[in-house]
């Protein structure tokens, strides 16, 4: 009785009505549950996309299909608590289910954009593709492989600028679906970046073409160069002073480093316009450092050149020693200009050369003592020997001047002879002084002043006409005149004058004259000889009477 009392107020009809309601809505949710997987296995099968699988073996279609699938039980059950009207377990429920609908078209419509722009960007790189497959860029970047571009080792231009092109779209599409989305803790930044990279967009274009121009021209010159160089005959050049071996070339290397140096300076230029002013700065200081190398190995080699020509010029131990000598000049001034190491270079090559001029001295020094010493003693030789005499010259130079004695000990001899000394003749009452043949004597002459036969000067007689005195056998230079004999003297001044012409010196008399004071000998002093022998090699300018002639 009690019990039917409690289940009398009960309304089993709706009762039974709910659960036939939460029946079906069951039903009706596992089948929709079962179509979401299949829809999705469909799916998956036909986007090649959707058919890639994870490490757990299960593909990305088949994933999506059970996520739907969980998705279409819950709101089945929120449908069942619905029905039964549990609003204490139904709220949250509904809170969670309301955010998870309004966040659902943005994530379809992310998911669209998505899809939209892969497809999109696929597309573009299909055509970009194709349409610079027919570039021949392999020609331009002057490719020396065989082979077909794109096969393996050869690179494919048309194909890396394509999926460059399909990264960039493919991140504008990423952003894009991340701003649909409406997650600003991941939009935001991924905004900024996407901005960043588009606004240097124009400068990386313009930097890879700039490096791309500069690989063409570098190519262009290069090969240009090459043909100017074989056409000059450089390697035959180079070959004739050994500076290339047989059968090698220089063109091509010399080629190549035109060709970096090229590549060089435009890189300098792209990571300029890339405004990257550390790598702008690496790559100018290594063009820099190249062009000191390339000028200090154009220096070294025009050493080596100019050593090759003195070495076949010069020959011996002296082309040795010069060729090698200026080897080691040329090397050190291209190391300078390098700038390797120059404070080193510098005082290695200063020592060098102090060693070599302090070796030299040194063996110079030790063991040429002997060498130098007779050459000093020639020289002081040179020094210490008497100037010879210079013979008589000048206008009124007659034939005594040349018969003449020359020196003291020729005067000597004269007066050995027996030559007869006269001062000249002397005044009317005057005594007169001669020499025999006993020895020098003195006379005085017309002023009285005594004259020494010894310190005077010996001078032939002349007679008027300019005839030379006989002269003794033991005078030297002292020709016989052919028209006087040796014996007699020459006739007196016709005038009676006692000038120059009156002084005789007869040699070969054996009769003595007769004079009133005979002087002893003296013996002649060497400064006396000096002056006899200067005196011998000018002649006496004639002394003039006031009266008369000379």
């Amino acid at each position: 009785m009690h019990t039917a009392t409690v289940f009398a107020g009960v309304d089993w009809g709706s009762i039974i009505a709910k659960i036939l309601i939460a029946i079906v809505i069951l039903l009706i949710t596992w089948v929709l549950a079962r179509t979401v997987i299949w829809a999705f296995g469909k799916l998956a099968a036909r986007v090649p996309a959707l058919g890639d699988t994870n490490d757990d073996g299960h593909s990305l279609g088949a994933t999506l299909g059970q996520i739907a699938s969980l998705l279409v039980w819950l709101f089945g059950l929120i449908a069942v608590l619905q029905v039964f009207d549990l609003g204490e377990v139904l709220t949250p429920i509904q809170a969670l289910l309301t955010g998870v609908m309004n966040f659902l078209p943005n994530l379809i419509g992310a998911i669209f954009v998505f899809v939209i722009g892969a497809l999109l960007a696929k597309v573009a790189r299909q055509l970009v593709e194709t349409a610079l497959g027919a570039v021949p860029f392999h020609r331009w970047l002057g490719s020396s492989r065989d082979g077909e571009e794109g096969s393996a080792g050869v690179p494919n231009i048309a194909r890396t600028l394509a999926l460059v092109l399909y990264a960039l779209i493919m991140i504008v599409i990423s952003i894009a679906a991340l701003q649909i989305l409406g997650i600003s803790s991941i939009s935001d930044p991924a905004q900024r970046m996407l901005q960043t990279i588009f606004d240097a967009v124009p400068n990386i274009v313009a930097a890879a073409l700039m490096l791309g121009l500069g690989v063409v021209i570098a190519r262009f010159a290069a090969g240009l160069l090459g043909d100017i160089l074989e056409g000059l005959g450089t390697d035959r050049a180079l070959r004739e002073i050994d500076a290339v071996p047989e059968g090698g070339s220089a063109v091509p290397w010399i080629t190549r480093v035109v060709q970096v140096a090229i590549v060089l300076f435009f890189a300098v230029m792209a990571a300029q316009l890339l405004n990257f002013p550390v790598i702008t700065d690496v790559l100018a200081r290594v063009l820099e450092l190249g062009g000191k190398v390339v000028f200090g190995a154009a220096v070294i080699a025009a050493g080596f050149f100019v050593a090759r020509l003195l070495g076949r010029v010069l020959s011996g131990t002296t082309a040795v020693i010069v060729r090698w000598a200026t080897i080691v000049l040329f090397v050190a001034m291209g190391l300078t200009f390098m700038g390797i190491a120059t404070e080193i270079i510098v005082l290695a090559f200063g020592s060098l050369v102090v060693g070599a001029a302090l070796a030299a001295a040194l063996a110079f020094g030790l063991g040429g003592r002997d060498a130098a010493g007779r050459v000093l003693e020639r020289a002081q030789q040179r020094l210490d020997a008497p100037a010879p005499a210079a013979a008589g010259s000048g206008a009124g130079a007659t034939p005594s001047d040349a018969a003449a004695p020359s020196s003291p000990s020729a005067a000597s001899a004269v007066s050995s002879s027996g030559a007869t000394f006269s001062a000249g003749p002397a005044p009317a009452g005057g005594p007169s002084t001669t020499a025999s043949d006993s020895g020098p004597s003195s006379s005085a002459g017309a002023t009285g002043t005594p004259a020494t036969g010894g310190s005077s000067s010996v001078e032939a007689a002349i007679d008027p006409a300019g005839t030379p005195a006989a002269g003794g056998d033991d005078a030297p230079g002292d020709p016989t005149p052919p028209d006087l004999p040796p014996t007699e003297t020459p006739p007196a001044d016709p005038e009676g004058s006692d000038g120059a012409g009156s002084d005789t010196a007869t040699a070969g008399s054996t009769t003595p004259e007769t004079s009133s004071t005979q002087a002893p000998p003296t013996k002649e002093l060497p400064a006396a000889k000096k002056a006899a022998a200067k005196k011998s090699t000018t002649r006496r300018a004639p002394r003039k009477r006031s009266g008369g002639t000379t």
